[in-house]
């Protein structure tokens, strides 16, 4: 699927992605998009964001913490999807090298994006 994204990206733009930003969750899918980026660019790989609900940011929290990290409490969001709560600690061992950044945004925030979008 990355693969698939890049290609048609340079196609395209006719030159490769300068950031790329992917869900969180429980980090599995942006492993994958993070560790495929590193193998196909190498040190030239675009710049990678996570990004999660701010209910459920066990990312930002690890990031905080230092080690993977669990939130607590109300995880309600839209992005019921991505409402986990922890982070993979496989999926932990690939980002904390290959994400750029990380970042919780609000469902409004989510909504508003959703319709830039359409």
């Amino acid at each position: 699927m990355v693969t698939e994204a890049i290609s048609q990206h340079e196609a395209f733009y006719g030159r490769p992605p300068t950031h790329v930003f992917v869900q969180g969750g429980v980090g599995a899918l942006a492993g994958a998009v993070a560790s495929t980026l590193w193998d196909y660019y190498g040190v030239q790989r675009p710049i990678c964001c996570v990004v999660e609900p701010d209910k459920a940011a066990c990312m930002m929290k690890t990031v905080r913490q230092g080690s993977p990290a669990v939130v607590t409490g109300d995880l309600d969001t839209l992005m019921a999807g991505l409402a986990l709560g922890e982070v993979s600690l496989i999926a932990w061992d690939i980002l904390e090298k290959a994400a750029d950044h990380f970042m919780a945004i609000t469902d409004q925030s989510a909504v508003e994006c959703m319709r830039l979008s359409s």
